[in-house]
């Protein structure tokens, strides 16, 4: 008895430009599973419904196997006549390049079907059904077309063999393996059938929507000040700028991400500016008289006071800007030189040489069960966690040590020194979390960063001179002295001992000498801990030096303290000019009146005075005056036009967020 199998003609890569079809998707062996009608693609199908009882599909057509020619010809001659027919007088040369030279990036085939959702015109205004659809200006789908993806993308080669897989499209690949067991189990080609191109459409879409959506907010007159940031890096291998803003509407602030764009040009301080100022051109002219803060890393390409980004953003702008360094960089730099200088330097090689021998010895971790020793990179915060993954694991290392004569083991006196560091980092890395936080105002971070510096001063007990004298009253070998700042030797003793009993047994049995030195060294580092950190500062001047002027007032809390004399002269004339050209004379006018009202509702109203009284450091702004029931709205807008210059959260690690 025979049986009929099932036919299964491959599909012959010839009939790609023959019959003007796509490659849609592959097995894993990279047979062909599922190609897709292009005329389907780029031009819909046929729209004569004369005489149908069924409206026509829009979808695209998709194959299967088996691939069969008499197939194709039947949907191009009924679905696409009039296409079929001028693509059959072609010759082979130009059938290659047919849907290149009209449709290459065009984004608006991707938006014909009636029955779509989600509608959006490009270039041009129109209306359905009385609903106004998303008008998407020319110049934001030229920018789009300019930076978001390389021309290489958009080769005239279309064979999906060649399309890299070095760009932005490979986040999608991680679903592959999902896609293509579904589509087995449901024998459906269609979840198979969207292309690396098309994908890159879609997204250009949804990005061109997203642009027309900032571009409108950032023309609104309540916008009267916005904050710009910038971050290169790479990420997946491709070499990518991040551009933020920070801005209000209506009083309420907004942290966005504008663009992250692959930037294969050198990052070089003039190429990251031209790239800023045509987003920003395009979507907002006026975006110079608007520009109130820039916020960096403190990396040199941005700090550079003659030719860094912030200098060349500053001349650009129409008004003074405020230069603002993130206060979390400013602490890393700080805690890592520390760390860098103590004991002579020989503290931070010591450990990063042990680290090293630690990472290469694969018996150790097998039997640590697979734990392995913590990379040390350029973060004071990988540093943090090799030190305490070295204290954790103290036992296993020290028979590891006494096993392994040979090797440069850290002495005594650098565990002492690196479980008294340990517990300042703890107390640091509370408060350099807080500072990342999103919607910190600039007053407040520099509260903490002070609340820091306190908490620090009465753990260890650090006194300044101008406020302590007692030192003068004891022997000069009882308390370490740098600067205006002193501690007692006794202070240090205690603290050591207040680490465990291990490191108390460990430190008695040190010689006096060896004792002094350690002591030395830890009363240094903290010292020069406190000193660093008293010179951290968000605001900075042309010179890069910190601004020492505290940061305007914007929250409630502050602003009733004011009186209406200082509010105006010290607060609303400095922003006056720059208020003037978007808000009117009644609008400012009311700015004052609101903030007299606050200072009376304060004093009379018993609700708003518990209410203000509630409110802490760590109360963020759309918070606080939200709490105020929709009052001094006026005031609230201004408020938050200055409240959008703070440090934004750059990249503190090599990860890829905000």
């Amino acid at each position: 008895m025979m049986f009929l199998t099932k036919r299964t003609t491959p599909f012959q890569e010839k009939h790609c430009i023959q019959f003007g079809l796509e490659i849609a998707g592959r097995d894993i062996k990279k047979l062909v599973i599922c190609v897709q009608c292009r005329f389907c693609v780029h031009f819909g199908r046929d729209g004569d419904d004369v005489g149908r009882k069924r409206a026509r599909s829009n979808a695209i057509c998709y194959f299967s196997p088996p691939y069969r020619p008499e197939l194709y010809r039947k949907h191009l001659e009924n679905q696409h006549s009039s296409e079929w027919a001028e693509y059959c007088r072609l010759p082979p040369d130009e059938q290659r390049v047919y849907f290149d030279k009209s449709k290459n990036t065009t984004m608006s085939s991707f938006c014909h079907s009636a029955s779509d959702v989600l509608h959006f015109t490009i270039g041009k205004k129109t209306c359905e059904h009385n609903f106004v659809l998303t008008t998407i200006a020319e110049p934001i789908v030229n920018l789009i077309e300019d930076l978001f993806f390389h021309p290489d993308d958009d080769a005239a080669d279309r064979d999906q063999e060649s399309i890299t897989k070095a760009n932005a499209m490979k986040l999608f690949k991680r679903d592959e393996a999902v896609i293509e067991q579904h589509r087995r189990c449901t024998k459906n080609p269609k979840l198979s059938g969207i292309s690396d191109h098309m994908m890159s459409q879609f997204v250009r879409v949804v990005v061109a929507v997203d642009l027309q959506f900032l571009s409108k907010i950032l023309s609104r007159s309540d916008v009267w000040a916005f904050l710009i940031a910038c971050d290169g890096y790479s990420h997946f291998g491709i070499s990518s700028l991040d551009i933020r803003i920070r801005l209000s509407v209506e009083g309420v602030l907004y942290n966005f991400h504008l663009v992250l764009v692959p930037f294969y040009d050198r990052h070089t301080a003039l190429n990251i500016f031209n790239l800023n100022v045509k987003v920003l051109d395009v979507l907002y002219s006026q975006w110079r008289e608007k520009l109130l803060s820039v916020s960096n890393d403190g990396e040199n390409t941005m700090t550079c006071r003659h030719g860094g980004l912030v200098t060349l953003l500053g001349k650009e702008a129409e008004n003074h800007i405020l230069r603002i360094w993130c206060p979390a960089h400013q602490i890393d730099l700080v805690i890592k030189g520390c760390t860098k200088r103590m004991d002579g330097g020989d503290f931070y090689k010591t450990a990063h040489a042990f680290s090293v021998h630690l990472r290469a010895q694969q018996n150790l971790a097998t039997t640590m069960g697979g734990t392995k020793c913590p990379k040390d990179t350029t973060r004071w915060v990988a540093f943090d966690k090799l030190i305490k993954w070295i204290l954790q694991h103290r036992v296993k290392l020290f028979n590891h040590i006494e096993s392994r004569n040979s090797i440069q083991s850290p002495s005594k006196p650098w565990w002492i020194m690196a479980t008294a560091v340990t517990s300042m980092f703890d107390t640091v890395a509370v408060t350099f979390a807080i500072l990342q936080s999103r919607d910190l105002v600039l007053s407040q971070q520099q509260g903490e960063i002070d609340n820091l510096i306190l908490r620090l001063c009465n753990s260890m007990c650090i006194r300044h001179e101008d406020i302590d004298k007692s030192f003068l009253e004891i022997n000069q070998t009882d308390f370490y002295k740098l600067d205006a700042w002193w501690i007692s030797i006794e202070t240090i003793v205690g603290h050591v001992e207040d680490q465990g009993s291990w490191a108390r047994d460990m430190f008695s049995s040190f010689t006096d000498d060896v004792k002094a030195a350690t002591l030395g060294g830890i009363a240094k580092f903290a010292i020069e801990l406190i000193i660093g950190l008293k010179k951290v500062r968000a605001e900075h001047d042309s010179n890069n030096n910190a601004f020492n002027e505290d940061a305007p007032p914007v929250m409630p809390a502050q602003l009733f303290r004011l009186r209406p004399r200082d509010f105006n002269r010290g607060v609303l004339d400095l922003f006056r000019i720059r208020l003037a050209k978007f808000w009117t004379a009644a609008q400012i006018e009311e700015v004052e009146a609101d903030h007299r009202d606050l200072i009376k509702a304060y004093e009379n109203e018993e609700t708003v005075r518990r209410t203000i009284d509630r409110h802490d450091l760590k109360m963020m702004f759309n918070e606080a005056w939200d709490s105020l029931k929709d009052r001094f709205k006026t005031l609230r807008c201004f408020c938050s036009g200055l409240a959008t210059a703070k440090p934004t959260r750059h990249r503190l690690n090599p990860i890829f967020r905000y």
